[in-house]
């Protein structure tokens, strides 16, 4: 695979990645920062970025919320998912969902309670349908989250007063968030 630059031009035909800011999404919602992960422009096009040596604590989880920008209405949706380079180079698929420009932003989420410990590659990926035409797919947040029982499990936690955490509509605010480039 070829490598690309990253804050590529929106008319490489190779694809591109790039964030963008202040943008509206297919959901009518504007967000602050997403990540624009554009497949190469054919039938089956693919793009991928990795993040290294990120270390999954217990209890983690992966979440991202993704979809389109708002003007995405020639789309045939594309494939976004997550996989995890362990430290022996094999790889494993976590998570993945066709997602379509359907006026809804699609949520994914993976259990890394196999992966706890260990320090690894993840990699995601946008892989186009049979065309790339305005496959202008974005991750409007990705996260490694760990889950509220074992953090709080040394201190006595009535039951009811522990919820499911759950991806909001909206991107959270991210004032204090580092930014991070494949």
């Amino acid at each position: 695979p070829e490598e690309l630059p990253w804050r590529g031009s929106a008319n490489d035909r190779r694809g591109f990645a790039r964030h963008l800011t202040n943008v509206a999404l297919e959901n009518g919602k504007s967000f602050a920062l997403v990540l624009e992960t554009h497949p190469e422009w054919k039938n089956g096009g693919y793009i991928s970025g990795t993040y290294l040596n990120v270390t999954v604590p217990a209890g983690a989880k992966f979440s991202a919320l993704v979809g389109f920008l708002k003007d995405a209405t020639a789309t045939d949706g594309a494939i976004f998912g997550v996989s995890i380079i362990d430290q022996t180079g094999a790889r494993h698929n976590v998570v993945g969902k066709i997602a379509r420009a359907d006026g809804v932003l699609d949520e994914l989420t993976a259990d890394l309670g196999p992966y706890a410990g260990q320090i690894v590659t993840f990699r995601l990926q946008v892989q186009a349908g049979s065309t790339a035409t305005q496959d202008w797919a974005v991750w409007a947040s990705a996260a490694i989250t760990q889950d509220a029982a074992l953090v709080l499990q040394r201190a006595p936690v009535d039951a009811k007063t522990v919820a499911a955490a759950k991806l909001p509509a909206q991107q959270p605010n991210l004032a204090g968030v580092r930014k991070f480039e494949p």
